[in-house]
């Protein structure tokens, strides 16, 4: 697209903020005393990620150039690494998805407020030109399914609780209601009623 060729479009996003948590050993309470420290960055070292982190803490007055980063390959199963990775001393810090901030924290971890940071991140819906004008009634169907399933996440607190409990628990192998109902109360806040970016 940068080269000039307009075929790729931007339909939506589900979302305007950047939603990655930042816990540390028990000692460390506020983000500058990461300095001399090591993050693990949640197990992922691409751009959108670790930039994120790192302009985060610029943001926030930290030096970066002071801060050891390490990544290591995340999977399904080891959901937990960067919380036992940090409880153990191997690390000082971690970034983690929600809820393993509420998790982290009910271990005796801290949770560092990070400074917000505006992203086009998680769901992103695009799509080629010529398939939209070829499927206009598709893509429109699709963009209201979108808003469809972000309202009913939004308004209907105690089905989506049930649905995560069922189905998104196990596989991440979360212990109790209240990390359900954090999950569910974060994700609310943080999903646009419209899937379009903030001005």
């Amino acid at each position: 697209r940068a080269k000039g060729d307009k075929r790729f479009v931007y339909l939506a996003q589900t979302q305007n903020n950047w939603d990655d948590r930042l816990i540390a050993r028990s000692e460390i309470s506020e983000l500058k005393q990461l300095e001399g420290k090591t993050i693990l960055n949640n197990g992922n070292p691409a751009p959108c990620v670790m930039g994120n982190l790192i302009e985060a803490l610029h943001d926030a007055g930290v030096d970066t150039s002071k801060i050891e980063f390490r990544s290591v390959e995340e999977t399904e199963v080891k959901r937990y690494l960067s919380l036992d990775m940090v409880a153990r001393g191997e690390v000082d810090a971690a970034g983690v998805d929600i809820p393993f901030d509420l998790i982290a924290k009910k271990r005796g971890l801290n949770v560092l407020q990070l400074p917000e940071r505006p992203v086009i991140h998680n769901t992103t819906i695009c799509a080629s030109m010529d398939f939209v004008r070829k499927n206009e009634e598709k893509v429109i169907a699709f963009l209201k399914a979108l808003i469809d399933a972000i309202h009913f996440f939004k308004t209907q607190r105690q089905k989506v609780c049930e649905i995560l409990s069922r189905e998104l628990a196990p596989l991440i192998h979360l212990q109790g209601e209240d990390e359900v109902e954090y999950l569910h109360e974060q994700w609310s806040r943080l999903l646009g009623a419209k899937p379009y970016p903030h001005t």
